[in-house]
Formats: structure tokens, sequence, C-alpha cells
């Protein structure tokens, strides 16, 4: 998962769990006895330090009678992820060569659509991937 959106996620997710574990009056002992952690987990989950697995969120969620829609944020803009966000995560961690070939190839692609000349097949047997070293 991308670093950024994992950081954003695990601040309001913590955010929201600490606001509706406050508004019910409880403490982080309380929600760590119900969840069997250590209160420093719970405080690390509503600093946003840890992203709690899902199961987590769900009991904490049914603990402190919300919907898990009121502790991931329901209120927060559905924001679409651009072609080249989605581009970023895919090449992730790839080796700078692979990342220059697959940029390559998307860009003879793109050449290719924009000409209405698309074949596919050919552009990608004229540009082999790398081998590797």
């Amino acid at each position: 998962m991308n670093k950024t959106v994992h950081q954003m996620l695990a601040k309001r997710l913590g955010r929201n769990i600490r606001h509706c574990r406050r508004d019910k009056d409880l403490t982080q002992e309380q929600l760590a006895e119900h969840l069997d952690v250590d209160t420093l987990t719970v405080s690390r989950y509503e600093t946003g330090h840890t992203l709690p697995p899902l199961t987590t969120v769900y009991v904490i969620a049914r603990f402190l009678n919300v919907r898990l829609a009121d502790l991931v944020g329901k209120d927060v803009p559905f924001k679409p992820v651009s072609h080249a966000q989605r581009f970023e995560l895919w090449v992730d961690g790839l080796s700078p060569a692979d990342c220059d070939w697959i940029e390559g190839i998307v860009k003879l692609l793109a050449a290719r659509c924009k000409q209405g000349a698309l074949s596919v097949q050919s552009a990608l047997e004229s540009h082999p991937p790398p081998t590797s070293s």
C-alpha cells in the first residue's frame, strides 16, 4: 500500500477511534481489555502509529456501538486515484531499468493509440523487456 495512504488512513482511523471512545466515556484501558491487548497498543492505534487489522477495527466498532464507516471516516470525500498514481503504485519497487522499459512501452502505446494504428503485439515485440542482471 502507498505509504502516504497508509499513514493518512491510520491517523484518521486513530482520531475517530479516540473520539468515539471518549464519547462513550471509556478509557484506553477499558478498550485494551476488551481487545485483549495492552494499553500501549490502543494508544498506538489512536495516534495513528499503528494501523489495526480490519478484524480489530470491526471489534472496536461493535464495542463502541458505531458503524465501521464512523471509524474509517464517512465524511471524507472520495477522491479517485489518477492514472499516474496507479502507475506509480504498480512500478513501486521495480528496478530503474524495468521502470524505464515500462515508461517506454506506455509512451509507445499512447502514441500508437493517438495515431489510431495500435498493434499492442507488435509494440511489445519491438520492445522486449530488459534482461535481469
